[in-house]
């Protein structure tokens, strides 16, 4: 399937997962995991949440209920490591 795809297609589509990455770490950074939607995700990263679970529902199946016990710590040794 992926041999049908366009050139810019492909590059569309890896922009667009980039943008869900960073719209993530972002909004967790920000408002916290508990707190971070996929709608808040989708809109900051400009696509739908339909293309959110298109690349990620297994993903986010799997590690969701970890994450969220772990999402604190995570982002706080995080930004510890950002500070001057």
């Amino acid at each position: 399937m992926a041999e049908n795809r366009s050139p810019d297609a492909g590059r569309r589509s890896e922009r667009s997962r980039r943008a869900i990455h960073d719209a993530a770490l972002a909004l967790v950074a920000e408002v916290g995991y508990p707190r971070t939607t996929i709608d808040a995700i989708a809109a900051r990263a400009g696509v739908g949440k339909q293309t959110i679970y298109r690349w990620y529902h297994r993903w986010l199946l799997r590690t969701l209920p970890l994450t969220h016990e772990y999402a604190d710590a995570i982002v706080d040794h995080a930004l510890r490591g950002l500070a001057p």
